[in-house]
């Protein structure tokens, strides 16, 4: 589910290179505390949601 909403920011964001690192940045780093914090799949799920959507 992540990934596709990954594919649906990208196009969002098309043609803004920036953009597009940066929600990869953020979501990449915040799965990565998450996955450290041992927080559950549901909180993990929504925390990642988050990070990817966090610039709309």
């Amino acid at each position: 589910m992540i990934e596709q909403l990954i594919k649906e920011m990208i196009a969002y964001y098309e043609g803004d290179p920036k953009r597009i690192q940066h929600f990869i940045k953020v979501h990449n780093f915040s799965k990565t505390i998450g996955v450290l914090e041992n927080l559950d799949k549901d909180t993990l799920y929504i925390l990642e949601t988050a990070a990817v959507i966090h610039d709309i």
